[in-house]
C-alpha cells in the first residue's frame, strides 16, 4: 500500500480491509475513516 500511498490509498485500503481480509466491515471502514477527518480540538483554519 505504501507505493500507491502517492495517488490515493483509500480504494486500496477498502479492498484490502474489507473485501480481502475481512478484517472490518464496509460501515466499520467508513466509519474509521470519517473520524479520522475530524480536525483536532485545537485546530483552526489558519493553523491547520
Amino acid at each position: 500500500m505504501a507505493l500507491q500511498g502517492f495517488g490515493g490509498v483509500l480504494p486500496v485500503a477498502q479492498r484490502v480491509l474489507v473485501d480481502q481480509q475481512r478484517w472490518m466491515t464496509p460501515a466499520q471502514f467508513l466509519e474509521t475513516l470519517s473520524v479520522s477527518q475530524v480536525p483536532s480540538p485545537g485546530c483552526s483554519p489558519r493553523r491547520c
